[in-house]
């Protein structure tokens, strides 16, 4: 009955007439062929909207069904026709409008992206951590073979298809095509931040998916009394990253084992840390500034060593901490370890400056050092014979103690 009295409020928020004083007109529908007109006016839209929340707040399954966009269009022409008639308000209508959603079967989508600035390596097709990539022209039949509408892609899109030589694709169960597509979405930015990460600092390559920025000339004029100049710069990157299988599966870096960990449901605690470390770290290779490259480096040093809990502070004992596991984990000596040490502490002086607002001083030598070191670690993590088979942070703790005192 709950959802009845839901509905029954909307419709009295909801009117088929316009209202001059009930504000700008935040939502509405005609369909003159069922003979609908529904307004929603300013003065109820903040109670429309949290009724609204409420509603699909009652059914939790509709979340593996529809986006909420998606459903808070369809309720809203729900209403339209329970004013027009056609639909009597009634918990049996209110029922059969969910059902929609929740009595459509499971089906396997495969959602299919660009891939720009990347060329594939070899004859077949790679498949990595749940993902596959096809060369355009080189799969051609096997892209049209899955879906019929390549064929078309094919034959209008010409001035695209010059300008990409890579898709990408990720198979996914749910009942609604726009959810898996919205689903698919943070997993191919994972699949973008994973890549990054791998192919590290460059100005050559920015293999992208979800975050292509194409190329544009930036003009700059310049000029005095006596003289005068005009620049420009190229906003960026021209050249194509060759990707190969074997570069992508290198069991030497652990790569293999990062797509091996982003395919399981269940990641033990180090591997969850590696895999969020990974994910700040191509995060952090996406941005422009150098401070907030910075940052996104020292997050990703946080997600791997810290014991604290998430969102604490981080006093000079944690930063001690941080820089003590790091100095483990990379020196072969003690040398090396006091000069790991030295380099640590001084990024997390930096990085306290930034959090405070007394400094944003950032040089590109920071930056480097941040990501050699992250990335130094994670490698080490994930193939040295001892640190690879540790499952939690309490675990990476013991074996830094046993270094520390044997």
């Amino acid at each position: 009955m709950k959802s009845l009295e839901i509905v029954k409020v909307l419709c009295d928020l909801v009117s088929k007439n316009y209202n001059s004083e009930g504000g700008r007109v935040c939502n509405h529908i005609t369909d003159n062929e069922l003979g609908i007109v529904l307004f929603l006016q300013e003065i109820h839209y903040r109670e429309y909207r949290v009724k609204v929340d409420e509603f699909w707040g009652l059914y939790p399954r509709l979340d593996e069904s529809v986006l909420y966009d998606e459903f808070d269009k369809d309720v809203f022409k729900f209403l339209g026709k329970i004013e027009a008639g056609i639909v009597e308000l009634k918990e049996e209508s209110i029922n059969n409008f969910i059902n929609q959603y929740l009595e459509h079967p499971v089906q396997k989508w495969e959602i299919f992206k660009p891939v720009y600035n990347a060329v594939l390596v070899g004859d077949n097709p790679i498949t990595v951590g749940g993902y596959t990539l096809y060369d355009v022209r080189n799969h051609k039949a096997l892209l049209i073979e899955k879906f019929i509408f390549f064929e078309e892609y094919y034959r209008t899109e010409t001035k695209f298809i010059e300008q990409v030589d890579t898709f990408i694709s990720l198979e996914l169960n749910n009942r609604s095509g726009t959810k898996a597509e919205a689903l698919s979405l943070p997993k191919f930015q994972e699949f973008e931040n994973i890549l990054r990460f791998m192919i590290g600092m460059t100005n050559v390559y920015d293999v992208t998916v979800i975050n292509y920025k194409p190329i544009g000339y930036m003009p700059t004029f310049v000029y005095s009394e006596e003289n005068g100049f005009s620049n420009h710069s190229v906003n960026g990157k021209f050249s194509r990253f060759e990707i190969k299988e074997d570069f992508v599966c290198d069991s030497s870096c652990g790569y293999n084992r990062i797509w091996e960990i982003g395919l399981k449901d269940k990641k033990n605690d180090m591997e969850n840390r590696i895999y969020s470390a990974i994910q700040w770290i191509g995060k952090g290779l996406n941005e422009q500034s150098l401070s907030n490259s910075f940052v996104q480096y020292m997050f990703a040093l946080e997600s791997l060593f810290n014991l604290q809990s998430k969102g604490s502070l981080v006093t000079p004992s944690i930063a001690n901490q941080l820089s003590e596991f790091t100095a483990f984990v990379l020196g072969k000596n003690l040398a090396d370890r006091l000069e790991i040490n030295r380099i640590v502490k001084r990024m997390y002086d930096k990085r306290s400056a930034i959090a405070h607002g007394r400094s944003n001083s950032v040089t590109q030598e920071d930056v480097r050092d941040a990501y050699w070191i992250l990335k130094d670690a994670i490698i080490r993590l994930l193939t040295d014979e001892e640190l690879s088979v540790i499952g939690n942070i309490d675990g990476l703790k013991g074996w830094v103690e046993n270094k520390k005192f044997s």
